[in-house]
């Protein structure tokens, strides 16, 4: 089995709050009809094993997981199917939960992956790991119990692509960075790279669903790279150097992007990112904000 990232959010305030209390009672799982690792909603309360549940498969959904392929690297879920002798899974399951530790503990939180059983009928339940006295789940001994089981099946369903293998082919980040410095003042003139060989890497997502001010916008993707010749660098660099500084804040996200970097191994952050709609804003080296000319917008979209 691969090993699985248990995430503990918040770890730095480790030592900060008392576990009052300690953990309640652990509930028994409800069943339900169907199992939906890639749904977004919240699913059954994670419990104990009914009396009366006879599972023959578990399933372990991860929801922060990652895949590899030709185009790169993807965010998304992974829905995994373990089949065999379940009796010491269960009895793992079935060790109670530690007495409440009345000292301090970690104030952090659990992301691992959810557990689940399912039985001959197609009924399902999500049950809990055995906690310790801060309510933490306690992963390592299941985790073993299922390495013991053989994987029958396993599905990922495909979320966002966060790295792109065709943006370091070409030299690009894999997703823009319009990361604004706040509090920090502009200067007179962007911070430009040099016009030594540059390419302007391009980005695009779905536009908002609507004009309110909070709506969303789905994760810019790559969508191709153009080399600049000394040239049309100088052009480009000359249309940028004219913006006057903008707000910081942005009430308008924008779904199309262009990211200049140099050419020739591009130091991080070492990049100019240029908004084509929303607040259209030049976002430069030193993360300031400047409103992108008009003419700078235009020579980007004839590209």
């Amino acid at each position: 089995m691969r090993a699985w990232a248990v995430v503990l959010v918040g770890a730095v305030a480790a030592l900060l709050c008392g576990c009052a209390g300690g953990p309640q009672a652990r509930p028994v799982a409800t069943p339900i009809a169907a199992l939906g690792c890639a749904q977004e909603v919240a699913g059954p309360v994670a419990g104990g094993v009914p009396g009366d549940f006879t599972p023959d498969a578990a399933y372990l959904c991860d929801r922060v997981a990652t895949q590899d392929d030709a185009e790169g690297t993807w965010s998304g879920t992974r829905l995994t199917r373990y089949e065999g002798d379940l009796a010491p899974l269960l009895k793992t399951l079935a060790v109670p939960d530690e007495p409440a530790w009345g000292g301090a503990c970690p104030a952090i939180g659990f992301a691992g992956p959810e557990l689940w059983l399912g039985d001959a009928t197609g009924s399902y339940v999500h049950v809990a790991y055995p906690v310790n006295g801060c309510g933490m789940p306690q992963t390592d001994a299941v985790f073993a119990a299922l390495d013991a089981l053989t994987v029958v099946d396993e599905h990922f369903e495909r979320s966002r692509l966060v790295d792109s293998a065709a943006a370091r082919r070409s030299g690009c980040p894999s997703v823009p960075d319009p990361l604004v410095r706040i509090g920090h003042p502009a200067g007179a003139m962007p911070d430009l790279p040099a016009p030594d060989g540059l390419v302007a890497c391009r980005y695009e997502s779905a536009p908002p669903a609507s004009d309110a001010p909070d709506a969303s916008v789905s994760s810019p993707a790559f969508a191709g790279a153009a080399v600049l010749d000394a040239r049309a660098a100088r052009a480009l660099l000359a249309a940028a150097a004219s913006g006057a500084p903008a707000p910081a804040a942005c009430s308008q996200p924008a779904s199309r992007y262009v990211v200049v970097v140099p050419a020739t191994r591009p130091a991080r952050g070492d990049q100019v990112t240029i908004e084509l709609d929303g607040c259209r804003r030049l976002i430069d080296r030193a993360h300031s904000a400047f409103h992108a000319p008009d003419a700078l917008l235009a020579q980007l979209e004839r590209r």
